[in-house]
């Protein structure tokens, strides 16, 4: 959970599932929204956003995330760092600083 004043944030903005995979290495999948019982789904109002791009994540999409990836919630940017990539939370806070996080998506 992510606690902001970012107006622009749905409470149930999106959903990073993490799982094991066949190789005993996590993935990180995302989708906007949350699930709800018997496969429903509740889609945030103004839309997830990947890496600067413009096109919002769709109700259907799961998009498996890779190190450095950015996510925009409202106006409220993410980045993924795993321990692959980080030996520790100093090192993957202070590449998270000094990152370029492009343009934000405001067409929502």
């Amino acid at each position: 959970m992510i606690d902001s004043n970012d107006h622009l944030m749905s409470r149930p903005h999106c959903t990073i599932e993490v799982r094991l995979n066949r190789l005993g290495v996590l993935d990180f999948i995302l989708r906007d929204g949350v699930a709800l019982p018997q496969n429903a789904q509740k889609s945030s109002l103004n839309g997830t956003y990947l890496n600067a791009n413009e096109k919002r994540l769709g109700d259907q999409d799961r998009i498996y995330l890779r190190d450095r990836d950015m996510i925009q919630i409202g106006m409220t940017k993410l980045v993924l760092i795993t321990g692959y990539l980080a030996g520790s939370a100093e090192q993957a806070w202070q590449e998270v600083s000094t990152m370029e996080f492009g343009k934000t998506v405001d067409k929502f």
